[in-house]
């Protein structure tokens, strides 16, 4: 048969060329869950939203593959540790981001997007999205390696449930897991389908048990209310406006966490004259509650979500 041009480009292969590349960099990390401690956990993931916000800020880039495998450890020659945001594979210049969003398939770790990039697989990645899956990197690890009310033989479950999952539409389409979208739209982290004896509770971290003193609920459990009703309020209103993006800078380089020492200054002194926190205190805002907009607006950028894990991780010293 003899080879016809107009009709090899009516029938072209819709698979893009990819380019295999190795990089070799100074650095050699850890992976994210040989983390010490629960202090370290967070100090760890507030340097990877750090780093999400210069790119995002400074350069106009979104990572938008956010994933437990995307951040790293670094440990400095003086013993110290930060967290790192690897693999830009994906990144986006906003501006630059067409109207029709995403490569299907192609952007992105199913467990750890956002509900709505889940529902619409060619959603544009914004912000808000990446924030959400700083949200639910934390959650996987802090569900494996801290002390939690979810039944250490029912965990395997959980991951499945709220990670894994999906709910089977149409054509064979997937969408976003059943447990995954009631947390992020109730604000609330049920276990009721992972439990054996259907108890209706909700997740709870506490904190190591002794034998001096009774276990009790651990600062982090404030962190994931907070969170989530932001994710709960943005969700259901989806109007919260993002931030305008300054144009690319050549900041001044700054030696590793020096970034971020006015801010645990500064946090450390407001916490010293806050009372201990003995549980997850904060209660999530309702569909209809006034501040609903000003809840969905904490993800407008990256100042809050930063703020929270700081202040955690300062009580969690």
């Amino acid at each position: 048969m003899r080879h016809n041009p107009e009709q090899a480009k009516i029938k072209e292969c819709p698979i893009r060329a990819h380019s295999h590349y190795r990089l070799v960099v100074k650095e050699v990390c850890r992976p994210l869950e040989d983390f010490k401690d629960d202090a370290k956990l967070l100090l760890v993931m507030y340097c990877a939203l750090r780093a999400h916000k210069q790119a995002y800020t400074l350069a106009g880039i979104i990572h938008r593959d956010i994933s437990a495998g995307n951040i790293l450890i670094y440990p400095d020659a003086n013993g110290e540790s930060c967290g790192v945001l690897k693999d830009w594979d994906l990144l986006k210049q906003m501006a630059n981001v067409k109207p029709g969003g995403r490569q299907l398939d192609r952007t992105g770790t199913w467990q750890f997007l956002s509900v709505a990039a889940l529902d619409n697989s060619s959603k544009k990645i914004i912000l808000q999205d990446d924030l959400e899956s700083v949200f639910h990197v934390s959650l996987y690890t802090a569900i494996q390696f801290l002390p939690h009310n979810c039944p250490d033989d029912r965990v395997g479950a959980f991951l499945y449930r709220y990670f894994d999952d999906y709910a089977d539409v149409a054509m064979g389409e997937m969408r976003c897991g059943p447990l995954k979208r009631t947390s992020v739209t109730s604000g609330k982290i049920p276990l009721v389908t992972i439990l054996r004896e259907r108890v209706k509770v909700d997740l709870i971290f506490l904190m190591p048990s002794s034998s001096s003193s009774p276990r009790t609920a651990h600062a982090i459990n404030a962190l994931i209310a907070t969170a989530l009703s932001w994710l709960r309020a943005y969700n259901h209103i989806s109007t919260a406006p993002l931030p305008n993006v300054r144009k690319p800078s050549n900041p001044a380089p700054v030696r590793l966490r020096s970034f971020m020492q006015e801010d645990l200054d500064t946090r450390r002194r407001l916490s010293a004259d806050k009372p201990a926190e003995t549980g997850p205190t904060h209660q999530p805002a309702t569909p209809d509650d006034a501040s609903e907009t000003a809840f969905a607006e904490k993800l407008a950028d990256h100042e809050a979500m930063l703020g929270l894990f700081l202040d955690r991780f300062v009580l969690c010293e």
